[in-house]
């Protein structure tokens, strides 16, 4: 139960006050979630190396359309986050934290499938046939977020 609508939750059965670990997504408040763990089941094959250290998470929609819904989500490559956690100790640790990004995540409606902005490069794949002036220069690895906002939001 929550009082407002936060953008990454746990949801819980409010009569046992279990969390709830099995819906795909869940609409609350005039809001839609999806499930960490559903986007990472059901994402693009190209995707693959993403992980999540809290799957069972809930992430608000931030907005949608008839092609896409678009949400941003704490995840981290699988091999990166591994090294860091297979070196051990605080410097493990650390790389292992720093390997987790937020990334813009879209559900694509027509191909049923999330696409999950890994770096720079694959959101400018994903955006390159949709929308002419979407890619971004890339001048680090990760897009910047409030361009991926403002181009989903034309094509969403």
């Amino acid at each position: 139960m929550l009082d407002s609508v936060e953008s990454v939750c746990f949801f819980y059965y409010e009569d046992t006050d279990k969390r709830l670990t099995k819906p795909f997504a869940i609409s609350h408040k005039g809001a839609l979630y999806f499930q960490i763990a559903a986007i990472l089941s059901n994402r693009n094959k190209a995707d693959k190396s993403q992980t999540s250290n809290t799957p069972n998470t809930y992430s608000k929609v931030l907005m949608g359309g008839n092609n896409f819904l678009y949400t941003e989500v704490e995840l981290a490559n699988a091999w990166a986050q591994g090294t860091g956690y297979g070196i051990g100790g605080v410097a493990g640790g650390i790389m292992a934290a720093n390997a987790i990004k937020g990334k813009g995540v879209v559900w694509d409606i027509q191909n049923s499938e999330f696409n999950i902005f890994k770096n720079c490069k694959d959101y400018n794949i994903f955006i390159a046939d949709k929308l002419i002036d979407g890619t971004q220069n890339c001048k680090n690895n990760q897009p910047d977020m409030i361009a991926v906002r403002e181009a989903i939001y034309k094509i969403k």
